[in-house]
């Protein structure tokens, strides 16, 4: 008797395009159907849609479950701070504090995605930003609800590289524009659905009950990925970068510290002189982890390279103009113009409703 090659489902990178091989398993006597991919198949052939793209609807889906809860309370800070006792510049970490951290592990789980497997990491970071959106829902003090919030969006970054590997792998070069302008929708379009649907959300049921609905539609995500989301090749030596993702959190952390808390604690307080000399200590420390480092996250040389480090500050500049004003304008509205959050929802909306449009 001789033995069969294992069923094989899994996302390898040739040309560009990935290939899926469906073959027996087991001994020549027993027959052995996968069932699992033929019901994929025979679904994807009575609803009518390429595999590729059904492949694709579903990573952009859960990409959108976590993206559009990122600017979500937006319109809801003042309520917050209210509920807790706390101030609106401390509750604004529940939005500072998820964009910090897609910002800071982002690239750590493309690696991982290399090492382990993109389909493991973007179930277990779907599956993780499920479980700390229910555990925001129950927050009892503003620690716990910043805590649960960065959490969540920590585990959910996963879900970005993630799928840039899936669309990669999934269609040939020259076939990327269209996924790739959808996946730069989703990420500039989740935020505006956040802010318009937290906004009527926040009004009907209050802040807590939006995020009783991400939960269950993360994990819905998480089922329907295992089931439908091939494995992708696992690259050997793949090296982290650790030293240097945690003294960029720690720098960036603490200069922003210091510059939302400084005029609570006073501008020239030991807390607010801490945050900013703990900042440039990190932040230097950053720069010399990089310049030694194996696999660096940020690539010193390319800072040196026009075309990259004149783009990157003015991508700076512009988001830092872009955020201030997105976290102020609603202060504004709500506490100089007395404005309904639905209404703050629809005038917020604009900016990054055009980001939305014009980006595919």
């Amino acid at each position: 008797m001789s033995n069969e090659p294992e069923l094989n489902n899994t996302l390898q990178t040739g040309t560009g395009r990935a290939t899926l091989g469906v073959e027996g398993a087991g001994l020549d006597e027993i027959a052995v159907v996968p069932w699992p991919i033929l019901l994929r198949r025979r679904i994807a052939k009575t609803v009518g849609i390429d595999r590729r793209w059904a492949l694709l609807i579903v990573v952009l889906s859960g990409l959108f479950t976590v993206a559009f809860t990122i600017t979500i309370l937006v319109v809801s800070l003042n309520d917050i701070a209210k509920e807790f006792h706390s101030s609106v510049a401390t509750m604004s970490w529940c939005i500072t504090g998820p964009m910090l951290a897609f910002g800071v592990v982002g690239p750590a789980y493309g690696k991982a995605g290399d090492l382990w497997g993109h389909k493991r990491v973007f179930v277990g970071g779907l599956f993780g930003a499920g479980v700390f959106a229910l555990l925001t829902a129950f927050s009892w003090n503003p620690l716990t609800m910043i805590l649960f919030r960065t959490l969540s969006a920590s585990a959910g970054a996963a879900t970005g590289p993630s799928t840039m590997a899936y669309i990669n792998r999934l269609f040939e070069p020259g076939e990327r524009v269209k996924p790739l302008s959808y996946w730069s929708f989703v990420n500039a379009g989740a935020p505006v659905i956040g802010v318009v649907a937290g906004a009527a959300l926040v009004d009907a049921v209050g802040w807590r009950a939006i995020f009783f609905v991400q939960a269950p539609l993360c994990l819905l995500g998480v089922v329907v990925a295992m089931w439908l989301l091939p494995d992708t090749a696992r690259a050997p030596n793949v090296k982290f970068d650790i030293a240097g993702s945690i003294t960029l959190g720690v720098g960036a952390s603490a200069l922003l510290a210091g510059i939302s808390q400084g005029s609570q604690w006073g501008w020239t307080s030991l807390p607010t002189l801490a945050c900013f000399a703990a900042s440039a200590a990190g932040l230097r420390l950053f720069i010399s982890i990089e310049s030694k480092a194996e696999a660096p996250l940020l690539p010193l040389h390319w800072l040196r390279t026009r075309n990259i480090a004149l783009p990157i500050l003015s991508q700076s500049l512009a988001n830092f103009a872009y955020m201030g004003g997105f976290l102020f304008a609603p202060r504004l509205l709500e506490n100089v113009l007395n404005l309904q959050k639905t209404q703050i929802g629809n005038i917020v909306i604009a900016r990054p409703l055009t980001f939305a449009v014009v980006a595919p």
